[in-house]
């Protein structure tokens, strides 16, 4: 985000950041789960439920920041920008889920 210099988020960036956090949180307190799989299976297939909850939202709110960005009268330099900040946002909480999935997959494969 330093690259491009921007100052001022819009709250759906300021949204996504933060449904990226939560979903980074979820993930951090599954991990430890992981060492007793039997034991964890039914929370550990619960945050992929989470997971997957969050990333609809934030799916929702990349819909709704870019079509924002794209009927305000920034220039095409901030809209360049600021489209690229979504995508990289929406692009680590596509991860997370990915790691919910490989998640969701030792689950299966161990229980």
């Amino acid at each position: 985000m330093a690259i491009y210099e921007v100052r001022d988020f819009t709250p759906e960036m300021v949204k996504q950041a933060e449904l990226l956090e939560r979903c980074a949180t979820v993930l951090c307190e599954g991990i430890p789960l992981l060492r007793a799989i039997t034991k964890n299976a039914k929370a550990l297939g619960d945050i992929r439920v989470q997971i997957a909850e969050l990333e609809g939202q934030a799916d929702a709110t990349l819909r709704e920041g870019l079509r924002k960005l794209m009927k305000g009268d920034g220039g095409a330099i901030a809209i360049i920008e600021r489209k690229e900040l979504y995508e990289l946002l929406e692009e680590a909480i596509d991860r997370c889920q990915d790691a919910a999935d490989v998640i969701q997959g030792i689950v299966i494969e161990h229980v």
